[in-house]
């Protein structure tokens, strides 16, 4: 089975800066992207299945006239499922992946947030993080 990271994410450098950090991980990991929250809630449940990590951004940019809606909308969708893999909520909007994070470990799910202010950050709070959560994992 794959070992799969999920990650929401609409800006193209920070999710370079995640995928450069994900390299890091080892070679076996597949990284699936959404930049927006239909989309990955329409897509996400056939991959959850080899999902070692999930990554949620909170605030989206509309890229079109479609509305992208927020990391919250996963987190609800998340929270209605069986946890299969630890989550975490990387955003700078502080009080609300708070929330993120307490509703889903309300769900069962074990959920971390990192406060991502700058794209460097990601290989500083980030990485570190997901290193723990996969470790905890056995992986």
């Amino acid at each position: 089975m794959r070992e799969t990271i999920l990650i929401l994410e609409d800006s193209q450098a920070r999710l370079a800066a995640l995928k450069q950090a994900i390299t890091s991980l080892g070679p076996d990991f597949c990284v699936r992207v959404w930049s927006d929250a239909p989309r990955m809630i329409a897509e996400m449940d056939s991959y959850l299945p080899e999902s070692r990590l999930i990554s949620l951004d909170w605030h989206l940019r509309p890229v079109s006239a479609a509305e992208p809606g927020t990391g919250y909308d996963v987190m609800r969708h998340l929270s209605k499922r069986k946890p299969v893999a630890p989550v975490i909520l990387h955003s700078s909007a502080i009080l609300e992946s708070t929330i993120m994070r307490d509703e889903l470990r309300g769900a069962g799910w074990q959920a971390e947030q990192v406060i991502l202010m700058e794209n460097q950050q990601v290989a500083t709070s980030w990485l570190p993080k997901a290193k723990e959560l996969l470790s905890k994992a056995g992986l």
